[in-house]
């Protein structure tokens, strides 16, 4: 059963960057002189019912924590701008830490529900979280609109604590698994090109057969997008940003512009030619593939373990891709490095 958070008398779908005056007040003094309920309640000079009851109504709003912590947030569904990187296609998978028997009563009325316009499915152990069609996040390159996304996400998940009577965030705790993310480049000139003759490209990653890259014309933004969410921010990062300012380098240099057909042209004729050079090739990349592995142990730098993969976290999702470093770090590391997690993409968000 799908149930929708009310508008009236529940806060469950309401812009979390929206405080009223005294709720601002109140924020402040709490998170910035770092006053008790008390002192708050004696400064404005009200109860400290009143004071506790907007305190509730914060951390409902996803503006504060449960221990007193301002949230930094970014509203969902920023407007785009000419041209950049959406951040979009999220689902989350998270472990419950702890529950109190509200949760269960939740559970048994409702498995799903929406709230903030988002999906939210509740497990007894665990929630899934997708996000909704207009849940995007604007930026000029991958990094910011990740950062965007990740500020509004980790606000989420706080007033979700408070709605499902729950914790899903704790220092040192990695049950937080992000299932999916998309990234697209927006105001795309093969976009364009695509959605003026009607072509459709989507390209399959030769490693495991699954989509990687598509045109896509999602909001009429005409997206060169990547969907791995294993490798979509490197995908956007590495491979299509560079490919696209290739080509933005060739017009510049020679004043030809290069479209979908000459392209087309060029992978005919290199089809037509490769027949008689694979094993050429194969050899050429088995030696290059030889070379960019020397290269890379030489360029690694001299620093110790830890830092070695903090250097590689520059998102929450690299993580993931670098879980095989992480498993190598001794335990006292691997403490560390949770407290490094929480500093950068949590208690600082």
């Amino acid at each position: 059963m799908v149930k929708k958070g009310s508008q009236k008398g529940s806060l469950l779908g309401q812009d979390i960057s929206k405080l009223t005056k005294l709720e601002k007040e109140v924020l402040f003094l709490i998170t910035e002189e770092f006053l008790t309920i008390p002192k708050v309640a004696q400064r404005r000079k009200v109860t400290t019912r009143a004071i506790y009851k907007i305190r509730t109504n914060l951390i409902k709003k996803g503006a504060l924590t449960t221990t007193n912590k301002k949230v930094h947030n970014f509203q969902c569904g920023n407007e785009p701008f000419g041209s950049g990187i959406r951040s979009h296609g999220f689902e989350w998978n998270i472990k419950i830490l702890w529950k109190d028997h509200r949760y269960s009563n939740i559970l048994k009325k409702n498995n799903s529900m929406f709230i903030a316009g988002h999906t939210v499915r509740l497990y007894s152990s665990s929630i899934e979280i997708y996000g909704n069609d207009s849940g995007s996040f604007f930026g000029e390159d991958v990094h910011h609109a990740q950062a965007k996304a990740f500020n509004y996400w980790n606000s989420f998940f706080i007033r979700l604590e408070h709605t499902l009577k729950v914790d899903l965030i704790k220092p040192h705790k990695f049950n937080v698994k992000l299932v999916k993310n998309h990234f697209a480049s927006i105001n795309n000139g093969l976009a364009k090109e695509c959605g003026d003759n009607s072509d459709r490209i989507k390209v399959y990653a030769p490693e495991d057969g699954k989509l990687w890259f598509l045109i896509d014309n999602s909001f009429n933004l005409h997206e060169a997008e990547t969907v791995k969410t294993d490798t979509a921010s490197v995908d956007m990062q590495k491979v299509v940003a560079p490919f696209f300012n290739d080509i933005r380098d060739h017009f510049l240099s020679t004043g030809e512009v290069l479209t979908l057909s000459s392209f087309l042209k060029v992978q005919a004729m290199f089809a037509e030619n490769i027949v008689g050079h694979v094993s050429a090739i194969n050899n050429i990349s088995l030696q290059v593939e030889k070379l960019s592995s020397v290269i890379q142990d030489f360029n690694k730098p001299k620093i110790s373990k830890l830092d070695f993969v903090k250097s590689k976290i520059v998102v929450w999702s690299d993580l993931s891709l670098n879980k095989d470093l992480v498993s190598e770090l001794e335990k006292s590391d691997k403490v560390l490095l949770g407290d490094w997690l929480m500093d950068k993409f949590i208690r600082n968000a």
